[in-house]
């Protein structure tokens, strides 16, 4: 056999194509750096994806941008997906796209027959039912229908793992979610507690003016506590929960402000 290597590209269904020898070195399928032409291109949202797509069927090279920030995405075989971790994007806009150099020949593949004799070196590609894609691992066979059926067993596996590992990380979030939860419910108590005493002095006009400043301040001090605590939960609120930082300032900064209103009107200060 000569020196040409195929790609499987597993995906639902397996797509075999002939590869250069520049493409079998670098593992990679397109070369960014060689524009042939422009393209056509969008961004859209499915769910937690971005999903990047051209209007060419083989490379392309597209600029975008995500909420003001600039990206470039290579895309593949018309579509890219991206998964979005943080919150989800307010403005997408597609800047600019370009066909690139494919690195792959689309001659036709060889019957098994002709590969049969020697073994022949494949690049796989596992892309998983989420859209998730793995870097490109070769697999030595007899013939394609082999290494076909070699790549998808290690397809499935790796999915696997990754879904069990993501699973796991879900779970550890979650724990730490609720430990954060926990911890700002008692800074929560104690919130309650320190804006009680701010309100309900008791004694001699000097002994609550003297006592009034301290605890406004322990209350103050606790409330940058709590909201700290928020900024930190942030990635653990819900959708309905979102609100739950700003609502809690407005009420403190009424709280607060109505406490120091008090304190001049006793006070006199």
């Amino acid at each position: 056999m000569d020196a040409r290597q195929f790609l499987i590209r597993i995906c639902g269904s397996l797509l075999v194509s002939l590869a250069h020898s520049t493409f079998a070195q670098t593992g990679a399928p397109c070369d960014a750096s060689i524009e042939i032409k422009g393209c056509r291109a969008r961004v859209d949202v499915e769910g937690k994806w971005l999903v990047v797509r051209s209007e060419t069927p083989r490379c392309s090279k597209v600029d975008w941008s995500y909420d003001g920030s600039p990206r470039q995405t290579t895309v593949i075989d018309g579509e890219e997906r991206l998964e979005i971790l943080g919150a989800m994007p307010k403005q997408l806009e597609v800047e600019r796209c370009m066909e690139v150099k494919d690195l792959r020949d689309r001659e036709p593949m060889p019957k098994d027959d002709e590969a049969s004799g020697d073994l022949v070196k494949m690049s796989v590609t596992c892309h998983c039912d989420d859209g998730r894609k793995f870097p490109p691992q070769s697999i030595v066979g007899h013939s394609v229908d082999e290494i076909r059926e070699i790549g998808e067993k290690q397809c499935s596996e790796t999915c696997d793992q990754a879904y069990a590992a993501e699973s796991a990380a879900r779970g550890e979030r979650a724990k730490q979610c609720n430990d954060m939860y926990k911890h700002l419910i008692s800074e929560m108590q104690v919130v309650s507690q320190l804006s009680t005493n701010a309100s309900t002095h008791r004694g001699s006009k000097a002994e609550v003016c003297a006592q009034f400043p301290i605890d406004l301040d322990l209350w103050e001090n606790k409330v940058r506590e709590v909201e700290r605590e928020y900024d930190r939960l942030a990635p653990c609120l819900s959708k309905e929960n979102r609100d739950e930082p700003s609502q809690f300032r407005q009420k403190m900064t009424a709280q607060i402000a109505d406490a120091h209103a008090q304190y001049r009107s006793k006070c006199g200060r």
